[in-house]
């Protein structure tokens, strides 16, 4: 099968998550996205340099991730890595890699596998690019609590030239109780709610955030058996282009009388 075909199958599955409403938004967002707004924001001298740099890009075969400095310095950022790249023009190599299909092979995959979800919020359908499933998405079950952790990267926010907070990252955390309740020194709670969290952050192996307190985003949620997860985010500059996170949730059995719902 040829790279053209594998993105064509990647690019259907990713448009059979979403319905047709979706689909025609995707279009509609397709065609405002020409030479128009450009040249009312930015000139035809600036146009011209896009259209070159977009150009040369393919030739190379490579995808590059947009930072928040696009506008002022042209910053961009590789999206595949080089060694995986065989340039389509590459006439003397076997194993041609576009950048651009490896990467919507890739999401097609995550999506099949169901590592990354559609989400539904009223009759707003998406897919959430927050992993859900292992090896990208961790998860730990205690006492019957559930929580699954995972983390993108935000390159729209990212500032290389930012010493301290170059690099952007957004982490989901998911919560529930399962079916089975919560079990404590063999009593059973139907129901628990959390308390307190305490995240270490870490870049470079070093300690750069200890965070500690009551609460999440100001909430306390009530967890139920067998209910929806609970779902936040957040996010956290860094100033190395990896790191980690460790921590705890503190959960009360049955509930916490003092917090008003």
């Amino acid at each position: 099968m040829g790279l053209e075909a594998v993105g064509d199958l990647a690019l259907n599955q990713i448009l059979s998550k979403l319905g047709p409403k979706e689909t025609a938004k995707v279009a509609s967002v397709n065609s405002a996205l020409r030479l128009r707004p450009l040249r009312i924001l930015f000139g035809p001298n600036f146009v011209r340099m896009i259209l070159i740099s977009l150009l040369l890009l393919i030739l190379k075969a490579t995808l590059f991730l947009l930072s928040r400095n696009l506008a002022t310095d042209l910053e961009m950022m590789p999206c595949v890595p080089s060694g995986l790249l065989r340039s389509v023009h590459d006439f003397n190599s076997d194993q041609q890699q576009d950048a651009m299909l490896l990467w919507l092979e890739e999401h097609g995959r995550r999506l099949q596998d169901g590592i990354i979800k559609l989400q539904e919020e009223g009759n707003v359908r998406a897919i959430c690019q927050f992993p859900e499933e292992p090896p990208l998405c961790s998860t730990a079950i205690t006492n019957g609590v559930k929580v699954r952790a995972s983390a993108v990267f935000v390159p729209e926010a990212t500032d290389l030239e930012d010493s301290s907070e170059k690099y952007w990252f957004a982490y989901s955390i998911r919560m529930s109780l399962l079916p089975e309740g919560c079990f404590i020194n063999g009593m059973y709670f139907g129901s628990c709610q959390l308390q307190r969290r305490h995240w270490f952050i870490y870049a470079n192996g070093n300690i750069v955030s200890d965070v500690s307190g009551e609460a999440v985003i100001g909430k306390y949620p009530l967890l139920l058996p067998g209910e929806r997860d609970f779902v936040y985010q957040s996010c956290k500059p860094l100033s190395t282009s990896s790191g980690s996170i460790e921590g705890s949730f503190t959960f009360v059995p049955g509930r916490i009388l003092s917090v008003a719902l």
